[in-house]
């Protein structure tokens, strides 16, 4: 994670704004305020401890699990409202890879005292700005550049261009949200790799 400047402000600071932030690990779900403006930017790694061989000529195999993920942006939140379950006394043991690292004994740590004070979102890097008005990533587009009479047939990429949708290839990408429908909620389908309610 990053320490960033962020040219996000929100308009008025004294005014709250309430999120609600769901753990069903921990069964719990608090009611929290989102407090000024960008705490971090996390991108995926890989790491290693001094010794350890390098993996394929770097320290990152091919993330065939979808692993790595996304990068994330965090902002800080306080005030915390517990609405359901409880963290309070919560203990959790806890492993990884610079356990032997320590003095200690081996065995899980012990994680307890859990306060939320950060909400970390997922988030897409792009160019800092796209040559064409209102035009991002993830943002529907035409590959023609103008509107056709029906639905978008792309979407923009990274690089601002826009790219046509593949769906089917069986890997969720960026801007989808299923390649089948056990990729979506119960209740729903997937089609055109969106999850979309189902019929009745």
């Amino acid at each position: 994670c990053y320490q960033v400047n962020d040219e996000l402000r929100f308009p008025d600071e004294s005014e709250p704004r309430t999120i609600y932030i769901d753990v069903p690990q921990f069964e719990s779900q608090v009611r929290c305020e989102l407090k000024g403006t960008t705490v971090s930017f996390c991108a995926p790694a890989c790491k290693a401890k001094q010794g350890d061989p390098p993996v394929g000529g770097g320290l990152c195999q091919p993330d065939t699990d979808g692993v790595l993920g996304y990068d994330r942006v965090c902002y800080r939140v306080e005030d915390c409202t517990n609405i359901s379950g409880q963290i309070k006394g919560l203990e959790v043991g806890v492993t990884d890879q610079f356990d032997d690292l320590s003095t200690r004994s081996e065995g899980p740590r012990l994680f307890k005292n859990f306060n939320p004070h950060e909400i970390c979102t997922p988030a897409l890097k792009c160019a800092p700005q796209c040559p064409i008005d209102n035009f991002y990533p993830g943002k529907s587009c035409f590959q023609d550049g103008m509107p056709g009479g029906g639905p978008p047939d792309g979407n923009c990429d990274m690089s601002c261009q826009c790219l046509p949708i593949v769906c089917g290839d069986g890997i969720i990408g960026p801007f989808e949200g299923c390649e089948s429908d056990a990729d979506c909620d119960r209740g729903q389908v997937c089609e055109e790799c969106l999850c979309r309610a189902g019929m009745n």
